[in-house]
C-alpha cells in the first residue's frame, strides 16, 4: 500500500453569493448593531498569559460580535478575535488587514511572531490580524486529540480502513459541534471581516493575504468588491476550482518539487546518495521499511505516511531541505526525531500536544464545498493514488455535515479594483498556475511572478517585497512582471 499525506485536497469548493444588498457602510436592519458596535480593546493577556513587561503597548486585543448566520442575524452570536498592532510614526495609511493563510491557523497567534516582518508596512498602516471562525481564540471545533489524533494522522492504511478512521472522526466532531460547524467557511469569514472593517472605521479593505488568505481574500473581493483597497494576494487561489482539477495541478507540482530537491540534494554532497536514481531508490526503500516496521520515538511512531508528510512539509520553505536529508538519513539509521518533527508541523502538534489547528482545517475545508464522497469513493481513491499524491475527492468530507452557508461558486465581481497576485513558479503548495488564473479571474488584478522555489514569496526575495510594499504604501503596481530568485531575506 502507498503512503499517502493525510489532507486529501485542502480544497475551497464554493456556490453563487453575490447579492446587489450586501452590507457596507449603509447597512441598516437587524445587521447594523454589528457594524456600529464599539469595541473594548485590552493589553491581549487576556488569550496570550504573559509578564507585563513583554506586553508591547502597541499591540491591543478585542472582541468582534457577529452572527453565526448572516441570514438570521437576529439569532445566535458568535466572538470573533482581533488584535491590532497600532502604526508607527509615518502618515497613517489606515489598517491593513492580514492573514498568514490556512486554513485553521490562528491570525493572532501567528502575528505576536511577525510584526517584523512587515516593518515598513506597519510605520504607516495599523496591522490588523484576526482569528476567522472556528480557529485561535475563538469557538473551535471539538475533534478527537492526543493519542486518538496521533494516529489519525500517522496511521497507514488501505482505502477501508481511511474511510473508516475518517467517518469515525467527523462524527465525533459532530457529536460535539454540530451547531457551529455548518456556520464555518470563508463565505462567513468574508463576511466577519467586513463587519471588523467597518468597526474599525474603515471604508475600504487594505489586505495581505498568504496562501488560504489569497483565497480569503479573493472571496471576500467577490462579495465586496465596493469596499476593496490596496489587496494583496500571495500564493492564493481561487477556491472553486473543482477539486479533481486542482489535484492534477498540486500534484503535478509537488512531482516537481520531489525531483528538484532530489537535485538539490544531489548537489550538496547528499547523504542519501551520490546520484539521483540512488536517491529515489534509497528513499523508497525507507518508505517501504518504515511501512512494516515504523519507527519510535518516545512512544510515537513514525510510519510512512508520517515520513511523507516530512517530505511534503520540507517542500514549503527551501532551508527545510537540508534538515529533510538529515532526516531521511537519520531515519535510515533508525532515528525517527528529524522526520517527526517536520511532520508536526503540518499538523500543529506544539509543546507536546496538538493545537486544534488540523480540526479546524477539516471543519474549514468541507464547510466550502458541498461536496461529500460516498465511502465506496474514499476507499478507491486512497486505493489508487500514488505516493506523495493528493486525492481528487474531498476524502476528509466523509459523513461531515453540511454547509448551512452556501459557499461561493466563482470569483470575481464587476467594479473590483486593481488587485496583485503574487505567485512562485516552485511553489508545489499554491502552484503558479493557480495564481496565473486567480489573478485572470479578478481582472484587472495584475499578476507578479516570483522565479523561485518555496511556499509564498512576500518576505522571501527583496524584489517582491519591494512591489508588494510599493502597492500597498504608494497605490502603483509593479512595472515587472517577475521577480527573479535571490538571496531570502
Amino acid at each position: 500500500m502507498a503512503g499517502r499525506l493525510l489532507l486529501a485536497l485542502g480544497v475551497l469548493a464554493a456556490g453563487a453569493l453575490v447579492s446587489a444588498d450586501l452590507p457596507g457602510d449603509g447597512v441598516s436592519g437587524a445587521l447594523r448593531p454589528f457594524y456600529s458596535q464599539r469595541l473594548t480593546w485590552t493589553d491581549c493577556t487576556d488569550v496570550y498569559p504573559m509578564e507585563q513587561e513583554d506586553v508591547n503597548p502597541r499591540v491591543r486585543c478585542a472582541w468582534v460580535k457577529v452572527p453565526v448566520d448572516y441570514g438570521n442575524p437576529g439569532g445566535a452570536t458568535a466572538d470573533i478575535y482581533v488584535q491590532r498592532y497600532a502604526a508607527g510614526t509615518g502618515d497613517r495609511l489606515g489598517s491593513l488587514f492580514l492573514n498568514f493563510g490556512g486554513p485553521g491557523v490562528s491570525g493572532t497567534e501567528v502575528y505576536l511572531d511577525r510584526d517584523s516582518s512587515h516593518a515598513r508596512l506597519a510605520n504607516r498602516y495599523d496591522l490588523v490580524s484576526f482569528d476567522p471562525r472556528g480557529t485561535g481564540a475563538n469557538k473551535t471545533p471539538e475533534c478527537p486529540g492526543g493519542e486518538e489524533l496521533d494516529r489519525f494522522v500517522s496511521d497507514d492504511l488501505d482505502g477501508a480502513g481511511w474511510a473508516r478512521r475518517t467517518r469515525s472522526f467527523a462524527q465525533k466532531c459532530r457529536l460535539d459541534s454540530d451547531l457551529a460547524l455548518p456556520y464555518l467557511g470563508s463565505v462567513n469569514a468574508a463576511r466577519d471581516l467586513d463587519v471588523i472593517r467597518a468597526v474599525l472605521g474603515e471604508r475600504k479593505t487594505n489586505y495581505l493575504g498568504y496562501s488560504y488568505g489569497g483565497a480569503l481574500g479573493a472571496v471576500y473581493a467577490s462579495l465586496f468588491p465596493q469596499r476593496v483597497g490596496r489587496m494583496v494576494l500571495d500564493g492564493g487561489y481561487d477556491p472553486t476550482i473543482p477539486v479533481a482539477e486542482q489535484a492534477r495541478t498540486l500534484n503535478a507540482a509537488v512531482r516537481r518539487a520531489y525531483a528538484q530537491y532530489i537535485d538539490d540534494c544531489v548537489s550538496r554532497s547528499c547523504p542519501l546518495g551520490a546520484t539521483p536514481a540512488a536517491v529515489r531508490r534509497n528513499i523508497d526503500g525507507l518508505l517501504a521499511r518504515l511501512e512494516r516496521e515504523p519507527l519510535d520515538v518516545k512512544g510515537r511512531r513514525v510510519t510512512r505516511k508520517r515520513a511523507e508528510d516530512a517530505i511534503f512539509a520540507a517542500f514549503y520553505s527551501p532551508e527545510d531541505r537540508w534538515p529533510l536529508s538529515r532526516a531521511l538519513a537519520d531515519a535510515r539509521a533508525g532515528r525517527g526525531e528529524g522526520l517527526l518533527k517536520l511532520a508536526d508541523g503540518l499538523y500543529g502538534y506544539v509543546d507536546g500536544e496538538f493545537t486544534t489547528e488540523l480540526a479546524s482545517r477539516i471543519a474549514i475545508t468541507c464547510a466550502d464545498t458541498t461536496a461529500r464522497p460516498t465511502a465506496r469513493e474514499v476507499e478507491e481513491a486512497v486505493d489508487q493514488a500514488a505516493p506523495l499524491e493528493f486525492f481528487p475527492i474531498e476524502a476528509d468530507c466523509l459523513d461531515w455535515p453540511e454547509p448551512a452557508t452556501p459557499p461561493l461558486t466563482r470569483v470575481g465581481a464587476p467594479g473590483l479594483p486593481p488587485i496583485l497576485v503574487v505567485a512562485t513558479t516552485g511553489d508545489p503548495v499554491t502552484p503558479w498556475a493557480w495564481g496565473k488564473d486567480l489573478a485572470a479571474k479578478l481582472g484587472p488584478a495584475s499578476l507578479l511572478t516570483y522565479q523561485g522555489e518555496g511556499h509564498t514569496a512576500y518576505g522571501a526575495n527583496p524584489c517582491v517585497n519591494r512591489a508588494v510594499d510599493g502597492f500597498l504604501l504608494e497605490g502603483g503596481l509593479p512595472a515587472a512582471a517577475t521577480c527573479a530568485a535571490g538571496a531570502r531575506s
